[in-house]
C-alpha cells in the first residue's frame, strides 16, 4: 500500500512542474544568416528573445524571424507576429535586412508573464 501511494504522489508532483525552456544560447537560422538567441517559459507559453533582449517570434506563414507584438484577441492578451523582420544586420552574424526595425524596447515583457500565467490555468496547473 504504501508503494502505491508513493508511486501515486511521484505521478501527481511530475504533472505539476512545466517543462523548461533550453537555458543555453542557441543559433536560429533566417534564410543563409543566423544569430544567437535564448529560449524562455515552459511547454505552455514560450518565446525568443535575441543577445539584446527583445522578443521574437517564428512565422510559420513566412518562414522568417520577426519582431513580437501583443495583442488581445477574443479577450485574451496573445503574443503575435508583428510582420516586421528581425533586422539582422544587428546581429552577431553581421547579415544584412534592410527590413523597417519594430521599437521592441516598449515591449512589455510583464504582460508575457501574465500570458504565461494563463496558459498554465487553461492547462489545470495551478500557480502560487
Amino acid at each position: 500500500m504504501k508503494n502505491i501511494i508513493l508511486i501515486i504522489s511521484l505521478i501527481y508532483t511530475n504533472l505539476s512542474f512545466a517543462i523548461l525552456a533550453y537555458p543555453g544560447d542557441i543559433e536560429l537560422y533566417q534564410g543563409e544568416n543566423s544569430f544567437i538567441a535564448n529560449l524562455k517559459g515552459d511547454e505552455y507559453f514560450s518565446w525568443i528573445e535575441n543577445k539584446k533582449g527583445e522578443v521574437i517570434i517564428y512565422n510559420k506563414d513566412s518562414d522568417l524571424y520577426e519582431y513580437a507584438e501583443l495583442k488581445e484577441i477574443d479577450g485574451k492578451l496573445e503574443m503575435i507576429s508583428s510582420g516586421n523582420l528581425l533586422n539582422l544586420e544587428e546581429q552577431s552574424s553581421g547579415a544584412v535586412d534592410k527590413a523597417p526595425k519594430l521599437d521592441n524596447n516598449s515591449f512589455d515583457k510583464d504582460k508575457l508573464y501574465e500570458i504565461w500565467q494563463r496558459k498554465r490555468k487553461e492547462n489545470n496547473l495551478v500557480l502560487d
